[in-house]
């Protein structure tokens, strides 16, 4: 029989380094760790007090805000001590409490993306069956089975951790406990716990992945099948019902109407020489239909970024300065913003292809692409292509990050005004009006900014192509949805313009 002298505490290395990376990194993680926060209690209280949010999607992005400040909690506080203090002691129980926490919440949120992944793709391939097979009593189950199975594997890990003996070394070359680097510490049999943290890792990690590549896989094959037909029917029917309906003549619902015309004209403009590549099986376009093509989509793209912005101007006047709005959105004020949308893309969308028409392409004329866009060309020209590049960055930033920053600081007023408001129901009211628009923005930034940072390159074009088609082909297909369709002011709008559809 063995003698053991059990380690009562473990030493955190954490990280190496002088006292100002130390100081740097302090501040750094407590900002983070605090913003981190503030953000998912956010987005947990913003989905919990909106009806209009109580949905599959955001029940399970309410667990992952849940998840995500439970890790944070479990982890950041004492690495925030040891860079505090040079140093950080943890005792052996607290060392095993933080394995169990940590296991619990990572092997949750790997578990909890399977199944946003499987909610997507009931959404996007079985929209008909999506209200049986992802009602309310399937969501608590599958968000009970991610919670449940998680800690059951957490529970196996720590109990098989608490059976070993620590006899050597007490140094953890790391900022919190996990498993692999307690297993190099210990002078017991590590056979058993290493069979299953192999097991874990295949069924949390691999199969986890699979499965959610596989549901993409379909997902994307559902999107390809997407006809512009859906799109254009879905915005023109908006587009009527407000233009039809004198009581949907506010400023929230012009704009709505605006960016139904900018979503029918961007499927229009896109969507019609893709189909008729996919039917014969590749696709022939002249140079100057090339450039005209170049021509509308920069500027209905660039108008859709500012029209946004002008959206979330909308929604921060309503709610900030409700007194004030009829004033400051008058209706002249209203028809100034939407010009200047319209004629600044219209502005720098001429700039873009009078630039692009002083350049030579002497070389290949494939495209590997299913439209003409700025960085593809770019890449077949044998002219410089300097100012080009130059002019695409300033866009960029003007369009992209500037306007992005706008739209978020509204919000921030926005969230600010509301989390003053005492009453439930006025908090409610408050989160519905700005809901859909803060749904339309995350989803079409988030695509737009990630093909379109990147002037000129091609090492991430093949891979932007499905993103391409999300903002020229899906966003525009799902807005109508979102944000006036599942309105009840436009679906009495509707009714009275279509008595015998509606």
């Amino acid at each position: 029989m063995n003698n053991y002298t059990d380690v009562v505490e473990f030493v955190l290395q954490g990280f190496s380094g002088g006292p100002v990376f130390q100081a740097c990194s302090l501040a750094f993680f407590s900002i983070f760790y605090v913003l981190g926060l503030a953000a998912n209690i956010l987005i947990i209280m913003a989905i919990s007090l909106n009806s209009s949010l109580h949905t599959p999607m955001y029940f399970f992005l309410a667990n992952l805000a849940l998840l995500d400040i439970s890790c944070t909690s479990t982890v950041l506080p004492k690495l925030l001590e040891g860079l505090a203090g040079k140093g950080s002691h943890i005792s052996y129980k607290g060392c095993l409490t933080q394995v169990f926490f940590l296991i619990w919440f990572l092997g949750a949120e790997l578990l909890l993306l399977s199944a946003m992944a499987y909610d997507r793709y009931v959404a996007i391939c079985r929209p008909l069956h999506y209200s049986m097979l992802m009602s309310r009593p399937v969501c608590l189950m599958l968000a009970g089975t991610v919670w449940v199975i998680s800690i059951v594997n957490s529970f196996i890990n720590t109990g098989l951790m608490a059976r070993l003996h620590f006899c050597g070394p007490n140094q953890i070359h790391h900022f919190l406990c996990e498993i692999p680097t307690l297993l190099q510490l210990s002078c017991s049999p590590t056979t058993l716990n290493n069979i299953m943290t192999i097991i874990a890792d295949v069924y949390f990690g691999v199969i986890n992945f699979l499965f959610i590549m596989i549901s993409y896989n379909f997902i994307i094959a559902s999107i390809l099948r997407i006809r512009s037909a859906e799109a254009l029917a879905g915005n023109t029917l908006i587009f009527m019902a407000i233009s039809l309906n004198q009581s949907l003549h506010t400023p929230m619902y012009f704009f709505i109407a605006n960016l139904a015309l900018l979503d029918i004209a961007c499927t229009s403009t896109v969507l019609p020489k893709m189909l008729e590549g996919l039917v014969e099986k590749g696709s022939y376009i002249s140079y100057k239909g090339c450039l005209t093509q170049l021509f509308f989509l920069t500027w209905v793209l660039g108008a859709e970024l500012l029209l946004l912005t002008a959206m979330a101007y909308d929604r921060y006047v309503a709610i900030c300065r409700p007194l004030h709005y009829s004033m400051l959105m008058s209706r002249s004020v209203c028809v100034l913003l939407a010009g200047t949308v319209w004629v600044s893309s219209a502005i720098n969308t001429s700039v873009h292809t009078g630039l692009m028409t002083r350049l030579h392409f002497c070389g290949p004329n494939q495209i590997h692409h299913f439209l003409c866009e700025i960085p593809t060309l770019l890449q077949l020209s044998c002219s410089p292509t300097t100012l080009n590049n130059i002019m695409t960055i300033i866009a960029d930033v003007y369009f992209g990050v500037v306007n992005f920053l706008f739209t978020m600081i509204s919000y921030s007023f926005i969230i600010a005004s509301i989390l003053r408001i005492r009453s439930a129901e006025g908090k409610k009211r408050a989160f519905s009006t700005c809901s859909a628009h803060l749904m339309v923005v995350t989803l079409y930034y988030s695509t737009v900014i990630y093909t379109y940072v990147q002037p000129g390159s091609g090492s991430s074009l093949e891979n932007s192509k499905v993103v391409v088609l999300l903002y020229t082909a899906v966003c525009p297909t799902l807005n109508p949805l979102i944000y006036s369709l599942r309105n009840k002011d436009v679906k009495v709008a509707l009714r009275k313009v279509f008595p015998c559809v509606c």
